[in-house]
């Protein structure tokens, strides 16, 4: 009740809106800000598929969508599994680490549990 009658008497200062243009800005700052956090949510949920089916990609390439890794993933996808094959997938700098012999050379997964066809699925990359 008091709060209406300091209202009334003009005793409380407007809140601040901002400008149109400005109220566009932030609406588009947070819709990006959501944009990044689902790709990110995505990124984290195939990485895991991955980890289930048994293959720990991220331990031989450190960004499994880039284009080394997306390539990786597409064989992955269409049932390659040779390491040898995989790391010749690799481009530029990852390519030097499988001449060294750094990394691309390890199995994928644990031989004895094969990923099974389903794991497939989710993973597909026909975006390009």
């Amino acid at each position: 009740m008091w709060l209406c009658k300091v209202a009334e008497r003009q005793m409380l200062r407007p809140s601040f809106v901002p400008p149109p243009p400005i109220r566009k800005l932030r609406d588009l700052t947070r819709y990006r800000a959501d944009l990044v956090a689902a790709r990110t949510a995505e990124k984290q949920r195939a990485e895991k598929l991955l980890e289930d089916a048994c293959i720990k990609l991220s331990a031989v390439i450190t960004d499994i969508f880039g284009v080394s890794g997306r390539d990786m993933l597409a064989a992955l996808v269409t049932g390659e599994r040779n390491p040898k094959v995989l790391a010749q997938l690799a481009r530029r700098s990852m390519r030097q680490d499988h001449r060294a012999g750094r990394g691309l050379h390890r199995p994928l997964h644990r031989p004895s549990r094969v990923p099974a066809p389903h794991h497939a699925g989710p993973c597909r990359c026909d975006h390009r």
